[in-house]
């Protein structure tokens, strides 16, 4: 009896493991294993250990490409830039756009940075892109001279010089120039006008400045001319600017050599004012069409060295005066408008 039962096991252990190793040999022949009720393809073992690997590599991949660093900084310039530009012009922004990341771009980037809470390094970073582009356009870039609605009118350079309301000297001025039908931002500096701001209906002493749209008649100044387009008057010893009684000397330029205060009622010796080095005499009330009374004398030039207002001129920093001037192109025939905002 016990005999037959060890030869019972013995033939049963044998059998199962002649089972394993035609099954085993089935795997590796055919690829497919049946055992005991459960199927498995080595191929498929094979191929979703290759697919998961595959996966696994794909996704470093794309790991690596959301990573990619981005870095757009000062002293860069392609169309890069140029995109980053544009996009800070639509949000709002005042930035000239160049394709050249300059110190302007580099500011604007800062103070972008700073409202929402980023590091306010000037650099275009992955973080700063990604919340700048997603931001919502106010505008877009190069249709429209902003600010104003003033049409320009057949001039392709236009300044626009705004207040944020009636009865503040503080202005801002913006140059901007078209270049094929779009609009682009030559230069912006900050300023000052008249004690009493802007006004749209000007008296002559009232320490206003005119509201409105002018072309310029002339350029002067008691220093050489160092390249302008526009036509240039250098002042000398005996040069005023003249309003006097007759309409004829109202809102002139008079050479003189007398006593100028036996002569003339009211007049600014152009020789000797600092501020007259470089001037652009403002079309304002001036020509054949002028009126005893209306104001005389307006023109851009730079501002008082303190920061204080003007009698009614518009004056800016000299560097930025000097840029604008050599920009102006009497081609392109240049113009300014002078408003407060909304009102323009």
């Amino acid at each position: 009896m016990k005999n037959k039962v060890k030869t019972n096991i013995f033939l049963g252990l044998s059998m199962f493991i002649f089972v394993i190793i035609i099954s085993v040999s089935c795997l590796f022949l055919t690829g497919n294993l049946s055992i005991f009720g459960f199927n498995i393809n080595h191929n498929k073992v094979i191929e979703n250990s290759s697919t998961k690997k595959n996966t696994i590599e794909a996704s470093k991949v794309d790991n690596n490409i959301e990573k990619a660093t981005i870095s757009i900084k000062a002293g860069d310039s392609g169309d890069k830039v140029t995109e980053v530009q544009k996009k800070l012009y639509n949000i709002g922004m005042d930035v000239s756009v160049d394709g050249s990341y300059g110190p302007m771009t580099s500011s604007k980037v800062s103070s972008f940075q700073k409202s929402y809470s980023l590091a306010a390094t000037g650099i275009i970073d992955n973080e700063t892109y990604t919340k700048l582009m997603g931001m919502k356009d106010i505008r877009t870039y190069g249709k429209s001279i902003p600010d104003i609605l003033t049409s320009a009118d057949g001039s392709n350079q236009v300044i626009v010089v705004t207040a944020a309301d009636y009865g503040t000297y503080h202005i801002s001025l913006k140059a901007y120039e078209k270049k094929s039908d779009t609009w682009e931002l030559f230069d912006s500096v900050t300023g000052v006008i008249g004690k009493n701001g802007f006004s749209d209906n000007r008296k002559e002493g009232d320490l206003s400045t005119p509201t409105g749209k002018y072309s310029f008649a002339f350029l002067f100044g008691w220093a050489d001319n160092p390249g302008f387009k526009l036509d240039f008057k250098k002042s000398e010893v005996g040069d005023y600017w003249v309003s006097n009684k007759t309409l004829s000397e109202y809102n002139v330029w008079i050479h003189y050599t007398g006593n100028p205060d036996s002569r003339f009622l009211d007049y600014e010796a152009l020789w000797k004012q600092p501020l007259f080095k470089y001037a652009a005499v403002i079309n304002f009330n001036y020509g054949a069409d002028k009126v005893l009374t209306k104001g005389s004398g307006i023109f851009l030039h730079i501002a008082p060295k303190n920061g204080g207002f003007t009698l009614g001129c518009v004056g800016i920093e000299e560097s930025h005066l000097i840029k604008l001037l050599k920009w102006m192109d009497p081609a392109k025939n240049p113009v300014i408008i002078m408003g407060v905002k909304g009102h323009i």
